[in-house]
């Protein structure tokens, strides 16, 4: 395992309970890069599918790996 630069979407945590879609959780968000501190109410989404995250909450170190689909989009 290495550290990599992934982009984030840092923003107010939003209920999104009984909503239908994929609504997004946060909002007002900024883009940075990762690693982030985040403050008290706020939430935090990868910022495009490049990776995939083995867990479903973004708290504390959170191992990503390669999206297989987002390269073959790409090559399109």
């Amino acid at each position: 395992m290495e550290p990599k630069t992934v982009q984030v979407m840092v923003g107010t945590a939003v209920d999104i309970v009984g909503q239908s879609g994929n609504p997004r959780t946060i909002t007002g968000f900024q883009t940075h890069n990762a690693p982030v501190l985040l403050s008290s109410g706020d939430r935090c989404e990868l910022s495009n599918e490049e990776f995939i995250t083995l867990s479903d909450v973004l708290e504390d170190i959170v191992i990503v790996k390669d999206n297989p689909e987002y390269k073959r989009d790409a090559k399109k």
